[in-house]
């Protein structure tokens, strides 16, 4: 995956807002980079486990920088899906324990950048950096005794930040195999008497 340094939203972000320092503007894109990833869960990715033992420890993401923010599913070969709680269980939104032996597994799930990441996704400054330079915008005006500090803009900044989310959202699930996006819930078996 193709990486930028966060410095190269500044100007966009600077058209929003001028009063910080770079180094406070420089940390605002980086959580508003991992607030868009994990709402709109434009970054999905898969990694492929060619065998896990029962009792292993998975890490999902194993790219630098990023770590992942939802696990969507795991599947076997033919794209047989594995099912949460008989198969494995995800121990957190990074790491996964396996609780049947795994052959040829594929972990789907989607990322964001670690907190106090240099380097964000470059789809992020290609498509929405208008978006994150919105939700800086709302991080930093929001921001209590600052001499920048406005409610009201935060507010009109955060509308437009949600917005930018939610259309990469719907871009992510428009645009994608249904493997990759959607949340697979199998019915229960249940047994009665």
């Amino acid at each position: 995956m193709q990486m930028v340094p966060r410095e190269q939203f500044l100007p966009t972000v600077r058209m929003h807002i001028t009063g910080p320092l770079e180094i406070m503007l420089e940390e605002a894109v980086t959580e508003a980079a991992i607030t868009f990833c994990r709402e709109s869960e434009l970054i999905t990715l898969d990694r492929f486990i060619r065998s896990a033992s029962a009792g292993d420890l998975e890490t999902v993401c194993d790219t630098d920088g990023l770590t992942s923010c939802n696990v969507l599913h795991l599947t076997g070969e033919g794209g047989a899906p594995f099912v949460s709680g008989r198969d494995y269980f995800a121990i957190s939104t990074n790491e996964i324990s396996v609780l049947t032996d795994l052959d040829n597994v594929r972990v789907w799930f989607a990322a964001a950048p670690l907190k106090g990441s240099k380097m964000l996704p470059a789809q992020l400054y290609t498509d929405h950096a208008e978006a994150i330079a919105h939700g800086v915008a709302t991080l930093l005006y929001a921001q209590p005794d600052r001499p920048w500090s406005d409610p009201q803009r935060a507010g009109y900044h955060r509308a437009k930040f949600v917005e930018g989310w939610r259309r990469a959202g719907r871009f992510r699930k428009q645009h994608s195999a249904p493997t990759q996006v959607e949340f697979h819930n199998p019915t229960r078996k249940h047994s009665f008497f």
